[in-house]
C-alpha cells in the first residue's frame, strides 16, 4: 500500500493535477484576500469624498447632521449608510459601483448644477435600494427592540409602533435625515368650485367647468404669523404623494432660528423633524392637520 502511495506521488500526471489545484487555491484566495483589502480601503470616509463631486455637493450636506457630528462622538460615515455589510450583497454592491467610475470619468455630475438636475433619480435610487432590504444598514446600528420609547421625543414614541405594524420600513419616514431632499416638483394646478365643494381638476388646455350654484364668499382665514413668512392655510389643498413637494409651498417655517443639534438645510422643517429627518407625511397624513385634528 505504501509503495503504491510512493508510486502515486513520483507519477507527473498526479504532481502536475495537484500543483494546478493548489495554485488555484493560492491564487483564488489571494484575490479574495486583495479584494476584500480593496473594498475596505475604498469604504473609508476619505476615498468616499476624495472626488470634487462629493466634496462640493452631499459632503457639506452630511457634516450639517446629526449622523456626523453628535454629543456621543457615535459617527456614521458614508459606507454605514450605502454599502451593505453582509455577503455576497456587498460584493454585488462593489461591483455594480464600476458605473459610478464610469459616470465620474464622463463628468456627469461634475457641477453643482448637473448634481442638483440627477439629484431626484440618484435619491430615488438609494431610497429603492434600502426599501428593497428593509433599511438594513440603518438597522446595523438602530436596533428597534432596544430602543427606550419611554426616553422618546412624542412624536416618535406615537408613530414608531403604528409604523412597524403597518410594515413600514426606516427609509420610509427618514429620507431627510443625511442629505436634504430633492427639489419639488411644481405642485399640478386645481381649479377650485365654490367653497365646500371638492376641488376639480382641469385638462391641459381646457377651460375650468362653470360652477352650478352661485360663488360663495371664502371664509375669512386668519392673518400670517408674525415674524415669520408662512401664509395662512388655503381653502383647498393639491393631492400630495411626494413629501418633497410639501417644501415647494410650505416654506415659511425655514425662517425658524436654528437650535443646537438641527440642520439649517431649508428642506427640514420643525425642531425634532429636523434634528431626526422626518418625513413630512409623517405626521400631515391629512394636510393642514396633525393626527387626531
Amino acid at each position: 500500500m505504501l509503495d503504491g502511495i510512493r508510486t502515486k506521488l513520483r507519477d507527473p500526471r498526479f504532481l502536475g493535477g495537484a500543483g494546478l489545484v493548489l495554485g488555484g487555491a493560492v491564487l483564488g484566495a489571494t484575490l479574495l484576500i486583495g479584494f476584500d483589502v480593496a473594498v475596505e480601503a475604498s469604504n473609508r470616509q476619505e476615498f468616499c469624498v476624495s472626488c470634487h463631486e462629493m466634496k462640493q455637493a452631499v459632503w457639506p450636506e452630511y457634516q450639517t447632521t446629526v449622523h456626523f457630528a453628535n454629543a456621543s462622538g457615535v459617527q456614521a460615515t458614508c459606507a454605514d449608510c450605502h454599502v451593505p455589510r453582509a455577503w455576497p450583497a456587498k460584493f454585488v454592491h462593489k461591483i455594480g459601483s464600476i458605473n459610478e467610475i464610469y459616470h465620474w470619468a464622463l463628468g456627469t455630475i461634475d457641477t453643482p448644477e448637473k448634481f442638483e438636475s440627477h439629484r431626484a433619480a440618484l435619491a430615488a435610487k438609494v431610497w429603492a435600494e434600502m426599501k428593497a432590504n428593509d433599511s438594513a444598514e440603518c438597522r446595523h446600528c438602530h436596533n428597534v427592540a432596544a430602543m427606550d420609547r419611554a426616553r422618546q421625543h412624542t412624536a416618535a414614541r406615537d408613530v414608531h409602533p403604528a409604523a412597524l405594524a403597518a410594515g413600514m420600513t426606516c427609509i420610509d419616514c427618514h429620507k431627510g435625515i443625511a442629505h436634504k431632499l430633492p427639489a419639488a416638483p411644481k405642485p399640478t394646478p386645481v381649479s377650485t368650485g365654490p367653497v365646500g365643494t371638492a376641488p376639480v381638476a382641469t385638462a391641459p388646455g381646457t377651460a375650468a367647468p362653470a360652477a352650478t350654484a352661485p360663488a360663495q364668499k371664502q371664509a375669512q382665514l386668519p392673518a400670517p404669523t408674525p415674524g415669520t413668512t408662512q401664509a395662512p392655510m388655503k381653502a383647498t389643498h393639491p393631492p400630495v404623494t411626494d413629501p418633497a413637494s410639501c417644501i415647494a409651498c410650505h416654506k415659511g417655517v425655514t425662517d425658524q432660528p436654528v437650535r443646537p443639534g438641527q440642520s439649517p438645510d431649508p428642506t427640514k422643517k420643525h425642531p425634532i423633524a429636523i434634528r431626526e429627518g422626518v418625513n413630512c407625511m409623517l405626521c400631515h397624513t391629512t394636510p393642514g392637520k396633525l393626527p387626531g385634528q
